[in-house]
């Protein structure tokens, strides 16, 4: 990993200082994103042809799902994603069409999920899931037209994800009342470093 990493370095390192230098002009863009793991966004990015800042957000979802069984209901669950990052990236034209493109991307996605399930026991489950990242942009522009880029990202990530799970459980009597009442608070912390297909970012973006 670390091997991969060097050369990614060394590589970019090359081009910045073979590639002729180019007059600043500010600019604007904004578009849409499709990262690995299937999730559209939009970015929005203002500086100039060398360097700009960079806003994205990934399209919030959210979902909920009921199983059944005779008409009985089993569980409900309620899901929700958010996510946004912000960095800084640097340009350098290799040629009139294609532009090498590194930086930095601090990023935050939150998760929740709300699940009840019913039986002898009403079980209500809540998770929350936290986590701050720190991205290495590394990838290219291709110019389509004059004002229409498609780009391509690799952005290695280092994130620390922080869960907050809970859980109640209620034995329910004839008469729905509540007979006794148990509950459980789990709290997880994970490092985590990724580098696969799911940190490929394609965007297609007008520049203004």
């Amino acid at each position: 990993m670390k091997k991969i990493l060097f050369l990614l370095a060394f590589f970019t390192l090359s081009i910045v200082g073979f590639s002729q230098d180019v007059e600043k002009v500010k600019q604007k863009e904004i578009g849409l994103t499709y990262t690995g793991d299937s999730s559209f966004g939009m970015t929005f990015r203002i500086g100039n042809n060398k360097s700009l800042w960079r806003f994205s957000s990934v399209i919030g979802s959210s979902s909920s799902s009921k199983t059944e069984n005779d008409s009985t209901l089993l569980d409900d669950g309620k899901y929700s994603f958010y996510g946004f990052r912000v960095g800084k990236e640097f340009r350098k034209s290799i040629t009139k069409k294609l532009d090498l493109r590194y930086g930095l991307d601090l990023g935050f996605t939150y998760q929740y999920s709300l699940v009840d399930s019913y039986g002898d026991r009403h079980t209500t489950t809540k998770g929350n899931t936290y986590t701050p990242s720190v991205g290495v942009v590394f990838g290219f522009n291709y110019y389509i037209v004059e004002d229409i880029i498609l780009g391509l990202e690799m952005i290695p990530t280092f994130s620390k994800r922080f869960q907050d799970n809970n859980q109640v459980s209620r034995i329910i009597g004839d008469n729905n009342e509540i007979l006794s009442t148990s509950e459980i608070n789990h709290k997880k912390t994970e490092n985590d470093f990724s580098l696969s297909n799911q940190n490929i970012t394609l965007s297609l973006v007008y520049k203004f």
